[in-house]
């Protein structure tokens, strides 16, 4: 997961460098989501899809993509179009504290004094790989009102987990929930697009891809989707 998304975050800072970043975020949701509906009707057993689906399953997994996929790919967006790649990774990668504290309130899991170091440790060694001269963390307002994406995206794509687990309870299957979870976002971020910019779709402004860039929204997309189903299979 980290891996993918390490290169889907460069990928795509290159794709969408003169696209409106919610156009480019829905461009990578559709591809993304495609990815999702191969591989579900390629892995999982279709004839037995029925047995696992239910309406409170269903509930959970839509909130949790609306959470992390319209909420945090958004903010994610906004942030690599802002700050960049690399200091955007940075501030994701605190994550695993919103992800510790929402363990431990939503489900009693409480990790051991080494997972906690090394949870400080990987936060931190992002940091001083990815700080420049200039400190991304110094208290000026221009500097946090900047991270204030980055951290919102790690707070969504850890928040997530919440409803991601209860879904699994009902839907035992990853791979069918992040399905689930990416399609009706897809469908419902397109609905707010064609409200909320219309006027800019009908005369096309904002939404031309060079050759190079479609063809590295496509990987984006293939790696957002492979990445978003590893931390959910995790």
């Amino acid at each position: 997961s980290a891996i993918s998304f390490g290169l889907f975050q460069t990928i795509s800072r290159k794709a969408g460098m003169n696209v409106n970043v919610f156009f480019h975020t829905f461009f990578l949701m559709i591809i993304s989501t495609f990815f999702m509906i191969i591989s579900t009707l390629i892995l999982e057993d279709i004839k037995h899809l029925t047995l696992y689906l239910t309406w409170q399953g269903i509930f959970y997994f839509a909130v949790a993509g609306i959470i992390h996929f319209v909420l945090g790919w958004t903010l994610l967006t906004v942030s690599q179009n802002r700050i960049g790649a690399s200091r955007t990774s940075a501030l994701v990668g605190t994550a695993p504290f919103f992800a510790t504290l929402i363990g431990y309130l939503f489900f009693q899991e409480i990790l051991s004094f080494h997972t906690i170091l090394g949870i400080i440790l990987v936060v931190s060694g992002i940091y001083l790989v990815t700080s420049t001269k200039i400190d991304l963390f110094k208290m000026r307002l221009n500097i946090l009102l900047q991270s204030l994406a980055g951290l919102g995206t790690a707070l969504c794509f850890s928040s997530s987990s919440i409803f991601i687990r209860y879904g699994l309870e009902t839907i035992p299957s990853p791979l069918i929930g992040v399905t689930i979870g990416m399609v009706f976002c897809t469908f419902a971020y397109g609905l707010i697009l064609l409200a909320r910019f219309r006027k800019q779709i009908k005369e096309e402004k904002n939404l031309s891809y060079s050759r190079q860039g479609i063809f590295l929204l496509f990987f984006g997309g293939i790696f957002l989707g492979f990445g978003t189903l590893s931390r959910w299979v995790a």
